[in-house]
């Protein structure tokens, strides 16, 4: 409910601003003002609130912080009227509208007396500046339809003194006084609205949380689903490892040439085994070539569960802050849940990459296990100024550090991405290793290599020594993920 004309009078009568010098002037929000006023060694922030039922006027102890970029009404207000006195405060007849006059220690014909007109009319609320004349200056609303526009000349409504506005009776609202008897109605109000406003922003920041979760975890399940159903096609491969073997164990019978070789099976109670052979090659070469697509077929697998359980572990997480979001009361812990969903949403790769993907901090870690994922990864996942590692000496994957705008990468996620890049490279079993790193656009195409193949320039060199914490916070679901 928004302040009535009696309530307003109440408040007017407690504010003790005449004289008051402005010295500050910020618009936190589109519905909202905040006047720094100084009197008599006190400094006192005045509000005024347009926002739709809760329209008013009043001193307030709520600090309010800046919008990142400053408003069009809030420049003028500071080239216009910072450092004004307000010689006048007054309600217009009984209506809800407020006179503020302004002026400054000197005077000329471009800024002069200065007069706000502060309509807090529910729907149609305002802020509207203008010149001694009447003339509009600027509002805080442009309204070109109600000619509330610059240039416009500003009219008082012709039934704000009439009988029938008179007539109508309002009451102020009841409110507590303490035991002294001495809070007055302007702090009441104050403590109102705050509150009130308070929990509109907790119930819109846990909406906004909750959607963003949703749709998260929507992606992740379908993730999740394709994840599985590849498994299941690649869980065939120990017969590819028998074939192998029965060649092996067969091969005085196979003759150059053969395109396929018929045998007992001996894994599978003896039941007959058709194998495919490549004509050209011998059986020792036929056997070597089942066995690599067995080991592909098998490493496969292995990477396609890693990465299930990775996704496994970030809905874990996701639901259980869709269950604690309501028992979260503070504003800034859940203005830090948004902004943190925010940044993951600024980097426009799916939630679902090639390769695998960890957070350390707010940053962004791809780990590319094959050469078809580090090219993929490159080329469509990178930019210039993201950072590519690798470990030195040893075939491994590639990692990939997202730069953010503004921020430098820590020390503490080159760490985690180096021990990364040791741990997916044959270099593992070491424990320690050499990495070296640079930006995406430092690397250059090998040419006629192997896919994925770079040559990178302007690199520096990491040496790692492998630490069990790190990589079990990123592998062992000790990383809580968002």
């Amino acid at each position: 409910m928004s302040l009535n004309t009696e309530e307003i009078d109440l408040i007017i009568s407690e504010l003790d601003i005449e004289g008051a010098l402005i010295q500050k002037i910020i618009q936190p929000d589109f519905s909202s003002l905040v006047m720094t006023i100084y009197k008599t060694g006190i400094k006192s922030n005045l509000l005024i609130s347009l926002r739709q039922g809760k329209t008013r006027l009043n001193i307030t102890s709520k600090l309010y912080g800046k919008q990142k970029k400053q408003q069009r009404f809030e420049q003028f207000l500071k080239s216009r009227i910072a450092d004004s006195r307000i010689t006048k405060i007054l309600q217009i007849g009984k209506e809800r509208i407020i006179k503020i006059t302004l002026s400054k220690a000197y005077e000329d014909k471009n800024n002069g007396t200065t007069i706000l007109w502060i309509r807090l009319w529910g729907g149609n609320a305002n802020i509207i500046v203008t010149d001694n004349d009447m003339v509009i200056l600027e509002s805080f609303y442009r309204k070109p339809g109600k000619k509330e526009n610059s240039g416009e000349k500003f009219f008082i409504p012709d039934n704000v003194s009439n009988n029938k506005a008179e007539e109508k009776k309002y009451q102020i609202r009841n409110f507590s006084r303490n035991e002294d008897d001495e809070q007055p109605f302007n702090t009441f109000i104050d403590n109102l609205y705050r509150h009130q406003e308070e929990d509109d922003e907790r119930k819109n920041l846990k909406e906004k949380i909750d959607a963003k979760i949703i749709k998260k975890l929507s992606l992740l399940k379908s993730s999740r689903n394709r994840i599985t159903d590849e498994i299941k096609k690649s869980n065939n491969y120990e017969s590819l490892k028998q074939y192998g073997q029965l060649i092996l164990g067969s091969k005085h019978l196979i003759k150059h040439g053969d395109k396929c070789f018929k045998t007992e099976n001996y894994f599978e109670n003896n039941s007959i085994a058709s194998i495919e052979l490549d004509e050209n090659l011998s059986p020792e070469q036929n056997a070597e070539n089942y066995f690599k697509k067995y080991k592909k077929k098998k490493g496969t697998e292995a990477n396609l569960l890693q990465e299930k359980e990775n996704i496994l572990t970030r809905i874990n997480h996701l639901e259980k802050m869709l269950e604690s979001l309501s028992t979260i009361e503070s504003i800034s812990e859940l203005k830090k849940i948004l902004e943190e969903h925010e940044l993951k949403k600024e980097a426009k790769e799916k939630e679902s990459i090639p390769g695998l993907l960890f957070f350390s901090g707010k940053f962004r870690i791809m780990v590319g296990r094959t050469a078809s994922e580090n090219d993929e990864l490159l080329r469509k996942y990178t930019n210039g100024n993201d950072y590519w590692l690798h470990a030195r000496d040893y075939p491994g994957g590639y990692v990939f550090i997202k730069s953010l705008k503004g921020k430098s990468i820590p020390l503490e996620t080159l760490i985690d991405a180096g021990n990364l890049a040791v741990f997916f490279s044959k270099g593992r079993n070491s424990g320690k290793g050499e990495v070296y790193y640079t930006q995406v656009k430092y690397l250059r195409r090998a040419k006629d290599s192997k896919k994925g193949t770079v040559l990178p320039t302007q690199e520096k060199n990491l040496s790692i020594s492998l630490d069990e914490n790190i990589i079990n916070k990123f592998l062992n679901k000790e990383k809580e993920l968002l």
